[in-house]
Protein backbone atom coordinates (compact mmCIF):
# COMPACT_ATOMS: atom_id res chain seq x y z
CA UNK A 1 0.00 0.00 0.00
CA UNK A 2 1.78 3.69 -0.43
CA UNK A 3 1.75 5.97 -3.49
CA UNK A 4 3.12 4.90 -6.33
CA UNK A 5 4.55 7.30 -9.59
CA UNK A 6 6.88 6.58 -12.48
CA UNK A 7 9.59 8.78 -13.12
CA UNK A 8 11.33 8.83 -17.27
CA UNK A 9 14.86 9.81 -17.56
CA UNK A 10 16.76 10.78 -20.97
CA UNK A 11 19.72 12.94 -21.81
CA UNK A 12 16.97 15.74 -22.22
CA UNK A 13 15.53 15.48 -19.02
CA UNK A 14 13.27 13.48 -16.86
CA UNK A 15 8.93 13.47 -16.49
CA UNK A 16 7.64 12.10 -14.04
CA UNK A 17 3.93 10.53 -13.68
CA UNK A 18 0.88 11.84 -11.88
CA UNK A 19 0.83 9.92 -8.10
CA UNK A 20 -1.00 6.68 -7.84
CA UNK A 21 -2.64 5.39 -4.58
CA UNK A 22 -2.54 1.76 -3.75
CA UNK A 23 -4.80 0.19 -0.94
CA UNK A 24 -4.44 -3.20 0.16
CA UNK A 25 -7.64 -4.60 1.71
CA UNK A 26 -7.31 -7.08 3.80
CA UNK A 27 -10.13 -9.86 5.24
CA UNK A 28 -10.46 -10.36 9.27
CA UNK A 29 -10.33 -13.76 10.41
CA UNK A 30 -12.13 -14.56 13.58
CA UNK A 31 -11.44 -17.15 16.13
CA UNK A 32 -13.82 -18.84 18.74
CA UNK A 33 -12.41 -18.46 22.31
CA UNK A 34 -14.28 -21.79 22.65
CA UNK A 35 -15.54 -23.73 20.12
CA UNK A 36 -18.34 -25.53 22.20
CA UNK A 37 -19.78 -24.12 25.47
CA UNK A 38 -22.03 -26.24 28.02
CA UNK A 39 -24.78 -24.31 30.37
CA UNK A 40 -27.85 -25.41 32.66
CA UNK A 41 -31.38 -24.44 32.14
CA UNK A 42 -31.61 -21.41 34.19
CA UNK A 43 -28.33 -20.28 34.07
CA UNK A 44 -26.26 -18.26 31.25
CA UNK A 45 -23.48 -18.80 29.31
CA UNK A 46 -20.71 -16.33 27.34
CA UNK A 47 -20.04 -17.16 23.96
CA UNK A 48 -16.38 -14.99 22.60
CA UNK A 49 -14.69 -14.52 19.23
CA UNK A 50 -11.71 -12.51 18.39
CA UNK A 51 -11.27 -10.86 15.22
CA UNK A 52 -7.75 -9.87 13.36
CA UNK A 53 -7.03 -6.48 12.40
CA UNK A 54 -8.65 -5.60 9.13
CA UNK A 55 -8.57 -2.64 6.51
CA UNK A 56 -10.78 -1.46 6.61
CA UNK A 57 -11.78 -1.77 10.14
CA UNK A 58 -14.67 -3.99 10.92
CA UNK A 59 -17.45 -2.03 12.43
CA UNK A 60 -20.27 -3.01 14.77
CA UNK A 61 -22.39 -3.17 11.48
CA UNK A 62 -20.12 -5.60 10.10
CA UNK A 63 -20.35 -8.29 12.69
CA UNK A 64 -23.08 -10.57 13.43
CA UNK A 65 -24.22 -13.05 15.28
CA UNK A 66 -26.59 -15.74 14.57
CA UNK A 67 -28.47 -19.07 15.62
CA UNK A 68 -28.75 -20.95 12.41
CA UNK A 69 -30.47 -17.97 10.04
CA UNK A 70 -31.56 -16.24 12.69
CA UNK A 71 -29.66 -12.94 13.31
CA UNK A 72 -29.59 -11.99 17.39
CA UNK A 73 -30.11 -8.73 18.57
CA UNK A 74 -29.63 -6.90 21.87
CA UNK A 75 -32.54 -8.26 23.92
CA UNK A 76 -33.48 -9.91 27.48
CA UNK A 77 -32.38 -13.18 26.36
CA UNK A 78 -29.19 -11.74 24.28
CA UNK A 79 -26.65 -9.15 25.07
CA UNK A 80 -23.20 -7.73 24.03
CA UNK A 81 -20.45 -6.72 25.19
CA UNK A 82 -16.78 -5.90 24.08
CA UNK A 83 -17.70 -4.48 20.83
CA UNK A 84 -20.00 -7.13 20.57
CA UNK A 85 -17.29 -9.76 20.47
CA UNK A 86 -18.57 -11.32 23.54
CA UNK A 87 -22.64 -12.79 23.27
CA UNK A 88 -24.24 -13.86 26.58
CA UNK A 89 -27.48 -15.92 26.03
CA UNK A 90 -29.22 -15.67 29.45
CA UNK A 91 -31.96 -17.36 31.54
CA UNK A 92 -31.28 -20.31 29.52
CA UNK A 93 -33.65 -23.07 28.41
CA UNK A 94 -33.50 -26.16 26.60
CA UNK A 95 -33.74 -25.05 23.43
CA UNK A 96 -31.13 -22.69 23.36
CA UNK A 97 -28.76 -25.04 22.31
CA UNK A 98 -27.50 -25.05 18.56
CA UNK A 99 -25.06 -24.22 17.22
CA UNK A 100 -24.07 -20.31 16.76
CA UNK A 101 -21.97 -18.08 14.39
CA UNK A 102 -20.69 -15.07 14.56
CA UNK A 103 -19.47 -13.46 10.96
CA UNK A 104 -17.26 -10.25 10.82
CA UNK A 105 -16.99 -8.39 7.02
CA UNK A 106 -15.15 -5.47 5.30
CA UNK A 107 -14.96 -4.90 1.48
CA UNK A 108 -12.26 -7.88 1.54
CA UNK A 109 -14.31 -10.35 2.38
CA UNK A 110 -15.71 -12.29 5.61
CA UNK A 111 -14.77 -14.75 7.95
CA UNK A 112 -17.18 -16.61 10.50
CA UNK A 113 -16.59 -19.25 13.27
CA UNK A 114 -19.16 -21.06 14.95
CA UNK A 115 -19.70 -22.08 18.74
CA UNK A 116 -21.90 -25.07 20.18
CA UNK A 117 -23.87 -24.28 23.00
CA UNK A 118 -24.96 -27.55 25.25
CA UNK A 119 -27.68 -26.99 27.68
CA UNK A 120 -27.56 -29.16 30.82
CA UNK A 121 -31.04 -30.07 32.60
CA UNK A 122 -31.23 -30.55 36.49
CA UNK A 123 -32.67 -33.87 37.03
CA UNK A 124 -36.17 -34.12 38.21
CA UNK A 125 -38.12 -35.92 40.69
CA UNK A 126 -41.18 -37.94 38.51
CA UNK A 127 -42.50 -39.98 41.32
CA UNK A 128 -41.87 -38.91 45.18
CA UNK A 129 -41.05 -41.95 47.43
CA UNK A 130 -43.99 -44.57 47.78
CA UNK A 131 -43.95 -47.12 50.18
CA UNK A 132 -46.60 -49.79 51.35
CA UNK A 133 -47.14 -49.92 55.32
CA UNK A 134 -45.08 -52.32 57.29
CA UNK A 135 -45.05 -54.21 60.70
CA UNK A 136 -42.50 -54.48 62.72
CA UNK A 137 -39.80 -57.31 61.53
CA UNK A 138 -41.41 -56.99 58.38
CA UNK A 139 -39.18 -55.37 55.22
CA UNK A 140 -39.82 -51.60 53.90
CA UNK A 141 -39.75 -51.66 50.68
CA UNK A 142 -39.74 -47.68 49.26
CA UNK A 143 -39.56 -46.89 45.47
CA UNK A 144 -38.75 -43.13 43.68
CA UNK A 145 -38.08 -42.40 40.09
CA UNK A 146 -36.23 -39.56 38.58
CA UNK A 147 -35.31 -38.30 35.09
CA UNK A 148 -33.75 -34.94 33.24
CA UNK A 149 -35.93 -31.62 32.80
CA UNK A 150 -36.57 -32.15 29.17
CA UNK A 151 -32.77 -31.89 28.58
CA UNK A 152 -29.08 -33.93 28.75
CA UNK A 153 -27.80 -35.39 30.81
CA UNK A 154 -29.99 -37.92 32.47
CA UNK A 155 -29.39 -38.59 35.97
CA UNK A 156 -26.81 -41.07 36.69
CA UNK A 157 -27.97 -42.41 39.97
CA UNK A 158 -30.62 -42.13 42.87
CA UNK A 159 -29.09 -41.78 46.36
CA UNK A 160 -31.01 -42.48 49.78
CA UNK A 161 -31.13 -40.97 53.33
CA UNK A 162 -33.51 -41.20 56.78
CA UNK A 163 -33.21 -37.85 58.60
CA UNK A 164 -29.94 -36.40 56.69
CA UNK A 165 -28.19 -39.93 56.96
CA UNK A 166 -27.37 -41.50 53.97
CA UNK A 167 -28.39 -45.09 53.40
CA UNK A 168 -26.39 -47.36 51.41
CA UNK A 169 -26.38 -51.12 50.72
CA UNK A 170 -24.98 -53.58 53.74
CA UNK A 171 -26.36 -55.52 56.19
CA UNK A 172 -30.20 -55.11 55.89
CA UNK A 173 -29.95 -52.23 53.63
CA UNK A 174 -30.27 -52.95 50.06
CA UNK A 175 -30.35 -50.08 47.80
CA UNK A 176 -30.78 -50.91 44.00
CA UNK A 177 -31.41 -48.44 40.48
CA UNK A 178 -33.22 -49.69 37.26
CA UNK A 179 -32.65 -47.46 34.10
CA UNK A 180 -35.50 -47.51 31.71
CA UNK A 181 -34.82 -47.27 28.02
CA UNK A 182 -35.94 -43.70 27.99
CA UNK A 183 -33.15 -42.77 30.68
CA UNK A 184 -35.52 -42.68 33.53
CA UNK A 185 -34.09 -44.17 36.74
CA UNK A 186 -36.06 -46.04 39.12
CA UNK A 187 -34.72 -46.22 42.54
CA UNK A 188 -35.25 -49.32 45.29
CA UNK A 189 -34.71 -49.03 49.03
CA UNK A 190 -35.25 -51.78 50.94
CA UNK A 191 -34.76 -52.70 54.57
CA UNK A 192 -35.51 -56.09 56.35
CA UNK A 193 -36.56 -56.54 59.95
CA UNK A 194 -37.74 -53.05 60.26
CA UNK A 195 -38.05 -51.71 63.94
CA UNK A 196 -39.25 -48.29 65.25
CA UNK A 197 -35.68 -47.77 64.92
CA UNK A 198 -36.41 -46.85 61.54
CA UNK A 199 -38.71 -44.49 61.57
CA UNK A 200 -37.99 -41.48 59.63
CA UNK A 201 -38.70 -38.60 57.07
CA UNK A 202 -37.02 -40.35 54.28
CA UNK A 203 -35.43 -38.85 50.59
CA UNK A 204 -34.46 -39.94 47.43
CA UNK A 205 -31.83 -37.84 45.87
CA UNK A 206 -31.37 -38.05 41.27
CA UNK A 207 -27.75 -37.22 40.93
CA UNK A 208 -26.40 -36.08 37.16
CA UNK A 209 -23.36 -34.09 35.82
CA UNK A 210 -25.35 -30.78 36.04
CA UNK A 211 -26.21 -31.26 39.70
CA UNK A 212 -28.39 -33.00 42.00
CA UNK A 213 -32.45 -33.00 42.77
CA UNK A 214 -33.85 -34.09 45.79
CA UNK A 215 -37.96 -35.53 46.83
CA UNK A 216 -40.08 -34.38 49.13
CA UNK A 217 -39.53 -35.85 52.42
CA UNK A 218 -41.30 -38.94 53.09
CA UNK A 219 -42.44 -40.02 56.53
CA UNK A 220 -42.58 -43.75 57.36
CA UNK A 221 -43.93 -44.87 60.84
CA UNK A 222 -43.35 -48.81 61.40
CA UNK A 223 -46.46 -50.55 62.47
CA UNK A 224 -45.83 -52.08 65.82
CA UNK A 225 -48.87 -54.78 66.49
CA UNK A 226 -50.18 -53.56 70.02
CA UNK A 227 -49.19 -56.08 73.12
CA UNK A 228 -51.95 -57.32 75.56
CA UNK A 229 -51.25 -58.58 79.27
CA UNK A 230 -53.54 -59.64 82.04
CA UNK A 231 -52.94 -59.08 85.86
CA UNK A 232 -54.75 -59.64 89.32
CA UNK A 233 -56.39 -56.88 90.34
CA UNK A 234 -54.90 -56.22 94.45
CA UNK A 235 -58.53 -56.22 96.62
CA UNK A 236 -58.55 -57.70 99.96
CA UNK A 237 -61.21 -60.33 100.99
CA UNK A 238 -62.60 -60.86 104.36
CA UNK A 239 -62.45 -64.40 106.00
CA UNK A 240 -65.69 -66.46 105.27
CA UNK A 241 -66.63 -64.40 102.37
CA UNK A 242 -67.11 -66.10 99.06
CA UNK A 243 -63.91 -65.04 96.85
CA UNK A 244 -63.96 -63.15 94.05
CA UNK A 245 -60.86 -62.56 91.99
CA UNK A 246 -61.05 -59.37 89.46
CA UNK A 247 -58.09 -59.01 86.65
CA UNK A 248 -56.89 -56.02 84.80
CA UNK A 249 -56.72 -55.86 80.75
CA UNK A 250 -53.64 -53.98 79.44
CA UNK A 251 -53.38 -53.07 75.74
CA UNK A 252 -50.25 -51.27 74.47
CA UNK A 253 -48.48 -50.39 71.00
Amino acid sequence: AGDYSCTATNRRGSDTSQTASLTVYVKPTVTAVNTMVTGSVGGNVVLQVMVSEANPAVTSQDKVWKKGSNVLTQQTKYSFTNNRLTLTINTLVVGDGGDYTFTASNRAGSDTATISVTVEGFPIITQQPMFDAVNETGTLVVTCKADASGADPKPMSLKWNRDGTSLTSGGRISVTTTTATNGELTGTLQIQTVTTADDGNYKCTAVSSAGEKSSDAKVIKVQVAPEISVSPAMDSAVEGDAEEEEFVLTISN
